[in-house]
């Protein structure tokens, strides 16, 4: 059951994508700033998240790794709702093939105006493929430049309307310990790849809820 959103509400999107057994999620965390109109819905935030990182995604992951689609939840203020789920957009990636070990990832630095741990962030983009890995062991060109695509399209979504009705939101770092939510003010994505052992073929076999 989808729900209206209200300014104060802070948001939840995680986009899914699998691997034969394996899952990734990435997720973000966005302040609903005001509304416009009568507001949208989650599930209608959640095609226009969609639609702005399902192609990244697509062109950052193996081929034939499928990306499932995203939820979107309210999380503040309680009580917790049900994510939308939004599924429109699933398909499979481009990037080429094979893929890197499955526990390899890539990596985008999220930063604020606060300094310490608390108001960082980190996103471990899934399932690179070979052909974005040079001879040096580190993440192409070609990489970065759609790894920050991606990192590009998550920030600058600060709209979503549909027809005259919308919401204004901002990206930002949510701090349980802190209860805090820290706007993101920089990104970038990381000319290094990173490990998650719990992921791949390393890692228990895990499904993707959507």
């Amino acid at each position: 059951m989808s729900r209206q959103l209200a300014a104060g509400d802070l948001l939840r999107c995680r986009a899914w994508c699998s691997d034969t057994g394996q899952a990734s999620v990435n997720t973000f965390y966005y302040n609903v700033d005001s509304v416009i109109g009568s507001s949208i819905s989650d599930l209608e935030f959640a095609a226009i998240f969609s639609s702005a990182v399902a192609p990244r995604y697509k062109n950052l992951i193996v081929n034939g790794v499928i990306f499932n689609g995203v939820q979107v939840q309210v999380i503040q203020p309680g009580p917790l709702q049900i994510a939308a789920d939004y599924t429109g957009d699933t398909g499979v990636g481009t990037a080429g093939a094979p893929g890197l070990p499955r526990q390899a990832t890539g990596l985008i630095d999220w930063q604020t105006q606060t300094a310490g741990p608390g108001y960082r962030g980190r996103t471990f983009v899934p399932f690179p493929d070979v052909t974005h890995n040079t001879n040096e062991g580190v993440p192409t060109a070609s990489y970065s430049t759609l790894i920050n695509a991606l990192a590009n399209s998550v920030f600058t979504m600060t709209l979503a309307q549909v027809g005259a009705d919308g919401v204004n939101c901002t990206l930002v770092i949510f701090s349980r310990v802190h209860n805090a939510r820290t706007p993101v003010t920089a990104f970038f994505g990381r000319g290094v790849w990173a490990t998650i052992k719990k992921r791949g073929s390393l890692g228990r076999p895990n499904l993707s809820p959507i």
